[in-house]
């Protein structure tokens, strides 16, 4: 697969949703992409479906700046909202995904191949339920128009 198309090199910023949308609260990485898409960007930003796959490596490489959002147990209340660093998911403080098996791992790689430090913010959600069915729940249904503007004012800066 190609990557998307957008400048290549310092100024892409790439935006990642993971999650199951087949499993409610465990989609709300997806659900975020999708409202994200509604929303005017710049042309240096590319937002991306991860799904489950956690197989995107190849698509950030070179981007200035990966935000990844994705389902988070981190012991919060549902709905609480975590912001965390490529280290902090590595040492494995306080949050737990099941998306992040490979993925933390091959983005390590990709830094150890090129030599440069990835700048990537994982911004996981609590879930109240992971359960069959394709709607959030009602709290963190509340809680998406939030988490859209956090991502907003990241791309901001």
């Amino acid at each position: 697969m190609p990557k998307p198309n957008s400048p290549e090199g310092s100024e892409r910023v790439v935006v990642v949703g993971l999650g199951n949308i087949l499993m409610k609260d465990d989609g709300v990485g997806v659900h975020a992409i999708w409202a994200l898409q509604h929303k005017m960007l710049p042309a240096s930003v590319d937002i991306i479906d991860g799904g489950t796959s956690p197989d995107i490596v190849f698509l950030v490489e070179g981007a200035k700046k990966v935000i990844l959002v994705d389902a988070a147990s981190g012991g919060g209340e549902p709905g609480t909202v975590y912001r965390l660093s490529l280290d902090d998911v590595s040492e494995r403080t306080a949050y737990t995904s099941v998306h992040d098996i490979g993925l933390v791992e091959s983005l390590k790689m990709l830094e150890r191949l090129t030599g440069k430090t990835l700048d990537v913010l994982i911004i996981g959600v609590e879930p109240a339920i992971v359960a069959a069915g394709t709607e959030l729940s009602p709290e963190l249904e509340r809680r998406l128009p939030d988490i859209v503007t956090l991502i907003e004012e990241e791309l901001r800066k």
